[in-house]
């Protein structure tokens, strides 16, 4: 188990707080910031507001540019250097799952620090194929020798 100095649940929390209601709301289902954990698809989403999936992703991307763009999140510049330090000590190519279990063991955290990777500009994340599960790194260049 890998140790962070940061609650990524109260980090989460604080980025969340700079959006409104609805945009919060979605994120949070999107990404099971919850309590009950559980991420729910686009789809799901949609028929709970009353949207389309396509209406619902584009409040999730302005919603996340918001995030990025927010004083809170150059607050936390601190936790996603902390988080870039783990992926770089794991090898800087790192399959997400190995990632998540490393640094929590229940899903709720879990969940909260992959919304981290997704927000963080540094992260990079290389999605599954027949040949590998989904992976984390920072550098291209090293991800790529891998």
């Amino acid at each position: 188990m890998v140790k962070i100095t940061f609650k990524p649940k109260k980090v989460s929390k604080i980025l969340l707080n700079t959006l409104s209601g609805r945009a919060s709301e979605i994120l949070s289902a999107r990404y099971g910031l919850d309590k009950n954990s559980k991420k729910l698809t686009l789809e799901a989403i949609g028929n709970k507001y009353g949207i389309t999936r396509e209406r619902v992703r584009q409040i999730e991307s302005v919603a996340l540019s918001s995030i990025r763009k927010s004083d809170a999140f150059e607050e936390m510049q601190g936790v996603f250097e902390e988080l870039a330090r783990v992926v770089d000590n794991m090898g800087g190519l790192v399959l997400e799952e190995e990632l998540l279990s490393s640094l929590a063991t229940d899903v709720s955290t879990q969940n909260n620090i992959y919304f981290l990777l997704i927000l963080g500009d540094t992260f990079k994340q290389k999605k599954e194929d027949t040949e590998f599960k989904r992976r984390w790194y920072i550098d291209e260049d090293h991800a790529n020798a891998v």
